[in-house]
C-alpha cells in the first residue's frame, strides 16, 4: 500500500480554493461555483471562504456574491519572490528573452503532476499570445512538459506517467497530443541529447512552443523556459536561430541561480 503523507484537509482545501481562483477564468466565483468545482460541501467551503476573507486572502463582493483573491496575497507573493532570490533574478531576466526572440516567454515550475506558470513576458509586437501566471497544466503535454519529464529522474518520471496512463494511453487534449507513452519516451531521449524540446499544438491547437531546462547548483531541473508562438518561423534557418537563442537564454538563467 502506498504511504499517505500526513496533511490537514482544511489547509489543503484553502490552498486549492486560492489556486483555483488564481486562474483567469475563475477570478470571480460564487460559493456554489467554488464548492461544486472543487467537490467541497457547501458548509465546509463557506467556513473556509469566510476565514480567508476575514484574513484578507479573499475579497467578497456583496452585490455579485462572488469571491476573488484578496490584497493580503500581494505582499506574500512579493516577499516569496524576494526570498527565492535566484528565481527572482530569472524572472527579472525574462523580458530580455521576449525582446530578443519576439515570442511570449514563460517560466514554469513543477507542482506534483502539473506545471505552473510562475512568470511570463509578452513581446513588444502587436500580435501576442497571453498566458496567466498561476495557471497549471498537465506535465505530460507540450514542449514544457516534455522538457521537465526529460530531466526528472527515471523513477519519478515513470511514476508520473503511470498515474496519467489509462488503458495504456495518455490523455489527449488536441489531435496533435502524444497519447502513446512509448512515443513520448522516445522524444524525451532526444530532448536529453539535444537540450531542447518542441511541440506544435499538442495542448493548445495552433500554438507552437520551444522549451529548455533551467538547472540549480546540483544540476537538477528547477524551472523550464518556454517560448510560445502562434506564427512560427517558416524557414529552417530562422527556426534554428530561435531555438539556439532560447537555449542560450536558458543556460544564462541557470547561471543566475548558481
Amino acid at each position: 500500500m502506498e504511504k499517505q503523507e500526513p496533511h490537514v484537509p482544511s489547509v489543503a482545501s484553502s490552498l486549492e480554493i486560492m489556486e483555483w481562483l488564481a486562474k483567469d477564468e475563475n477570478k470571480n466565483a460564487t460559493l456554489t461555483e467554488i464548492s461544486s468545482r472543487l467537490h467541497l460541501s457547501k458548509s465546509t467551503c463557506l467556513r473556509i471562504l469566510k476565514t480567508l476573507t476575514m484574513k484578507g486572502y479573499l475579497t467578497y463582493n456583496t452585490t455579485s456574491k462572488k469571491y476573488s483573491l484578496g490584497y493580503s496575497l500581494i505582499p506574500l507573493g512579493t516577499r516569496a519572490q524576494e526570498i527565492n532570490d535566484s528565481i527572482g533574478k530569472m524572472i527579472a531576466y525574462l523580458p530580455k528573452v521576449a525582446e530578443d526572440t519576439g515570442v511570449t516567454a514563460v517560466l514554469v515550475k513543477r507542482i506534483n503532476d502539473k506545471l505552473m506558470y510562475v512568470a511570463k513576458q509578452e513581446p513588444p509586437q502587436k500580435v501576442r499570445l497571453t498566458v496567466t501566471v498561476g495557471d497549471t497544466f498537465p506535465i505530460n503535454v507540450g514542449a514544457l512538459g516534455k522538457c521537465f519529464l526529460a530531466y526528472l529522474d527515471v523513477a519519478t518520471r515513470q511514476d508520473l506517467l503511470n498515474k496519467m496512463t489509462k488503458n495504456g494511453m495518455l490523455p489527449r487534449y488536441t489531435e496533435n497530443s502524444l497519447s502513446d507513452p512509448a512515443t513520448l519516451l522516445e522524444q524525451i531521449e532526444r530532448i536529453r541529447d539535444e537540450g531542447i524540446a518542441q511541440s506544435n499544438g499538442e495542448y493548445n491547437a495552433g500554438i507552437m512552443a520551444i522549451a529548455c531546462p533551467i538547472f540549480d547548483a546540483q544540476n537538477k531541473i528547477i524551472l523550464a523556459l518556454g517560448g510560445f508562438m502562434p506564427n512560427p518561423p517558416q524557414a529552417k534557418e530562422e527556426m534554428e536561430l530561435l531555438q539556439n537563442m532560447i537555449k542560450c537564454h536558458a543556460s544564462k538563467m541557470s547561471e543566475l541561480g548558481l
